[in-house]
């Protein structure tokens, strides 16, 4: 059994949990497809309008069902890159 202070610690403590996460289903207002950061100051996973929080315990407990790492898009890179100098035979 775990001490009370250790269950409340687990709700607001980020721990290995990502940076930044994404909605993969709507959870309340938070809409699917929206990212959520941490703020170290809250203590929570913060919507970019900071009208909504997400606590780390809740992102924990839903993790890989309702939320997934975010990482920021990747530019597409072409599949040609041309070299000055060179010439096509």
């Amino acid at each position: 059994m775990k001490h009370v202070s250790e269950v409340i610690a687990s709700i607001f403590d980020r721990g290995s949990l990502p940076k930044q996460v994404t909605a993969m289903q709507d959870v309340g207002p938070i809409l699917a497809g929206s990212v959520l950061a941490w703020s170290d100051a809250d203590r929570a996973y913060m919507h970019r309008t900071g009208r909504w929080v997400v606590w780390a315990l809740t992102v924990r407990q839903g993790w890989g069902r309702v939320f997934e790492a975010y990482s920021a898009p990747v530019a597409a890179q072409p599949a040609i890159t041309t070299q000055p100098g060179i010439k096509a035979a």
